[in-house]
C-alpha cells in the first residue's frame, strides 16, 4: 500500500490535526519525506528504535463518575492515527466487502466484553 502526496494533502486537509496541517502546509520536501515514512509505515519499513516513539501516546486522568477512581485515557500518537485513516481511507471498498458479503459478519454479538475479545483475536492473527 503506498500513498501519493495529493492523497495525503486531500486528507490532512480534511482533518483537526492541526500540527499535520502544518507539516503539510506546503508540497515541498518535508511533505515528501512524510508520505514516505507514511508508506514505510505502512509497509512495516521502519528502524525498530523508533516503534516506540510512534507508539507512545499522551495519558489523561478522567474522574470517573461516581467520583471513585480515575479512567485512564491515552491519545495515541497522530502519525499512526493518520496513517490509519489513510489505510482505511483507501482500502474502505475491500473492508467493507470483506465485513457485509456474502451476508453481514457479526462478532461477539451480546457477549460482555465482546469487543475486546474480537481485539485480542485480531491482535493475535497479526502477530
Amino acid at each position: 500500500m503506498s500513498f501519493s502526496l495529493e492523497e495525503v494533502l486531500r486528507r490532512v486537509r480534511r482533518t483537526n490535526y492541526k500540527t499535520m496541517q502544518a507539516w503539510f502546509h506546503e508540497s515541498d520536501s518535508l511533505a515528501d519525506n512524510l508520505t514516505t515514512l507514511f508508506y514505510r509505515i505502512t509497509a512495516g519499513r521502519i528502524p525498530a528504535s523508533i516503534i516506540p516513539l510512534l507508539t507512545a501516546g499522551r495519558g489523561v486522568a478522567i474522574p470517573k463518575p461516581s467520583r471513585i477512581g480515575l479512567r485512564p485515557v491515552v491519545v495515541g500518537n497522530i502519525i499512526l492515527r493518520f496513517v490509519g485513516t489513510l489505510a482505511l481511507v483507501q482500502k474502505s471498498a475491500e473492508i467493507t466487502k470483506f465485513i457485509l458479503e456474502p451476508k453481514p459478519l457479526q462478532f461477539a454479538v451480546g457477549l460482555a466484553g465482546g469487543c475486546e475479545l474480537m481485539g485480542a483475536a485480531i491482535g493475535a492473527l497479526l502477530s
